[in-house]
């Protein structure tokens, strides 16, 4: 059986891994829900996207930085 909803913008999703929706809608200051939204959305433009996928790479950073500098692995603390 073939899928007859295919996942959209899986460049987005592929980037986010485990990374909740909510760290990243903070980071680009919108709700949680309107992140999600963009991503289910066909046709993101390519700068939203490039946002998206900008603040994905600083959750990223800041996760790391956190690791290395032994604040712990939770994202709250």
């Amino acid at each position: 059986m073939t899928n007859q909803f295919p996942p959209k913008n899986v460049e987005i999703r592929e980037a986010r891994g485990r990374i909740p929706l909510w760290v990243i809608s903070e980071k680009l200051e919108i709700r949680e829900s309107t992140l999600g939204n963009l991503i289910r959305m066909d046709g993101l433009s390519s700068s939203r996207k490039n946002e998206i996928l900008k603040a994905i790479e600083e959750v990223k950073q800041d996760i790391k930085n956190r690791l290395e500098h032994g604040k712990g692995e939770r994202l709250g603390e």
